[in-house]
């Protein structure tokens, strides 16, 4: 339910096979399998965003200072040559004069299962800005979130244990 939520609104969901190395009982590699995520992990996956996006909101409301996980509007320059990239490759991108994070998932719900998938999401996660951490509010482009933070993993994540700290 909170998947399907977080897509009705626009959040792109850049699905990438990850590898599990298999040690011997030497520590050394002797095979890369897929990682297939069980539910379990999505479901957590799901309650970490959610519970992220809350905390931020909270603060936000509160008017304390705080550092919020932002992902600004991606460059029109870089768009522009990825739209061309995937154009060339039969797939059309639909957007006026802002572009909406939903118009991306598209394209990657698309191209899924096809032998250029890996390229085309790999490019359009290249086209995009990097998330970084900021004083202001100004929302995150890549999960169509107007306010979200890093909280659930203070061992981890050091900016988590400064939320942490900041809301004790």
């Amino acid at each position: 339910i909170l998947y399907k939520k977080r897509l009705k609104r626009g959040a792109i969901d850049f699905d990438f096979e990850e590898c599990k190395i298999i040690l011997d009982e030497k520590g050394k590699p002797i095979e890369i399998k897929p990682y297939e995520r069980a539910i379990a992990n999505r479901i957590i996956e799901e309650f970490m965003l959610v519970c992220n996006e809350t905390i931020a909101e909270h603060m936000f409301w509160s008017n304390l200072p705080f550092v919020y996980r932002i992902h600004e509007d991606p460059d029109e320059e870089k768009l522009m040559h990825f739209n061309e990239f995937v154009h060339n490759l039969g797939y059309v991108i639909r957007w006026n004069n802002d572009i909406h994070p939903k118009s991306l998932q598209t394209i990657i719900e698309k191209v899924k299962g096809e032998k250029e998938e890996t390229v085309v999401s790999t490019l359009l996660l290249r086209s995009l800005k990097q998330a970084r951490y900021s004083p202001e509010c100004i929302g995150h482009f890549g999960l169509a979130a107007r306010y979200y933070c890093h909280f659930t993993s203070p061992i981890r994540r050091y900016p988590d244990l400064i939320i942490h700290r900041i809301i004790k």
